[in-house]
């Protein structure tokens, strides 16, 4: 198996796990919405997941994609990214805090390294006396794809 198959695959299993440690069972939905999750390097939003899971599980409810996605965000396992026309993101492939760079008009989403910003966050906090618990940053602008479009 591939490490990086074998990384998301460990991640998948201590999810499920925290999973039931909280009470939770494990559902062929849920695991599908996790994979989903984990897999989509495309920051999909609640109705993408929901329109993917039910491909496998017609039944599943919108609100068992609502409950399971909260979860996983009061885990610390996926990061909601609110753009500001559109409903929410979600990103669960990459787990680590990143930046992200979003286009206005069509929605794209593109992670950044970690690293691109240097030392400001820690700069920035040091010079108001604040001690650093995190941060996140978003850049907005328009991709070259959708500058192509506009001059059409």
């Amino acid at each position: 198996m591939d490490d990086k198959v074998q990384v998301k695959q460990n991640r998948i299993d201590n999810i499920m796990t925290r999973f039931k440690g909280l009470g939770y069972r494990i559902t062929p939905q849920r695991m599908a919405i996790v994979d989903i999750l984990i897999q989509d390097a495309n920051h999909p939003t609640v109705e993408q997941v929901y329109q993917k899971v039910r491909n496998d599980f017609p039944m599943t409810s919108r609100a068992t994609v609502y409950k399971t996605i909260g979860l996983l965000k009061d885990m610390g396992e996926i990061s909601e990214l609110n753009i500001s026309n559109s409903s929410s993101h979600y990103d669960g492939f990459n787990s680590e805090k990143h930046p992200h760079l979003v286009c206005n008009c069509c929605n794209e989403i593109i992670d950044l390294a970690e690293d691109v910003f240097g030392q400001v966050p820690q700069e920035a906090v040091q010079q108001h006396g604040y001690i650093l618990q995190g941060h996140y940053v978003t850049i907005y602008g328009i991709c070259p794809k959708c500058q192509e479009l506009s001059k059409s």
